[in-house]
């Protein structure tokens, strides 16, 4: 029974993060900026009542709906409730973040802020300190369904924050790009500005005036990489300067000079 509470405040949730997409008839009281556990109930009920999902059969003789009821004592306190409402949120706000960034790669220099913010959180989840009234929800809310569905949809994210390797280009604690990181763009862009720039023409000039620029960025690139400093946009900005660089010139990836 326990699972299918907890799977129901994670169905809402979910619903709630795609609010541009399903339209539901909430009071505007419980869209705050931090949900209650209260509004997490009301919000799972408008829900359930738009969403075909948990549309059933009149004639069914049984009515299986999961969000049908909240008994008093319910397992999940109210401290409880609340931190996994605001997780829901900032998990899909980073979802967001990782879309909206994902070409051109963006998602370091983007969404580390979001990130930090989903991080936070899941750490009060995780930890064994206590919240008000002595409650401790990592286990009631990490431990109690055999998918452990918070630890996992966590994780997920988790990996791709890891396998972007985003902690090379961002300072200790999350709270900015590093300065190497910060160089790197600057020199891009104005490498593509001025290829932007002589772009028109028989690309003598781009060949002459962007020379230094370009080559100047490969050497940063090449150390950067050295030192293992490198995250998943710098490479992907790497290869996005290759396209407007002319086989003209002999400085560009695709000169056969």
């Amino acid at each position: 029974m326990y699972i299918f509470q907890v799977a129901a405040l994670l169905i809402a949730l979910l619903y709630y993060g795609n609010a541009q997409t399903f339209t539901v008839a909430v009071n505007s009281t419980i869209l705050g900026s931090e949900l209650s556990a209260d509004g997490l109930k009301q919000l799972a009920a408008a829900v359930a009542s738009q969403s075909p999902v948990f549309q059933f059969s009149r004639g069914s003789y049984f009515s299986l709906n999961l969000l049908s009821a909240f008994p008093e004592d319910l397992e999940v306190s109210d401290y409880c409730v609340e931190l996994l409402a605001i997780f829901g949120q900032r998990y899909s706000t980073y979802v967001n973040c990782l879309v909206s960034a994902a070409r051109p790669v963006k998602v370091c220099q983007n969404c580390y802020g979001t990130y930090d913010n989903l991080m936070e959180i899941y750490t009060n989840i995780s930890s064994d300190q206590m919240g008000p009234g002595n409650v401790s929800c990592r286990d009631s809310l990490l431990r109690s369904d055999r998918l452990m569905l918070v630890f996992l949809l966590y994780n997920n994210l988790k990996d791709i924050w890891t396998g972007s390797e985003c902690n090379s280009c961002v300072s200790l604690g999350l709270h900015s790009l590093t300065n190497d990181t910060l160089y790197f763009m600057a020199t891009l862009n104005q490498s593509l500005r001025c290829f932007e720039k002589f772009q028109q023409g028989n690309h003598s000039a781009l060949c002459k005036e962007c020379k230094t620029t370009y080559r100047g960025l490969n050497e940063l690139y090449s150390r950067m990489e050295k030192n293992r400093t490198l995250c998943i946009d710098i490479e992907d900005s790497r290869m996005f300067l290759s396209s407007p660089c002319p086989a003209s010139c002999s400085f560009c990836p695709s000169s056969s000079t």
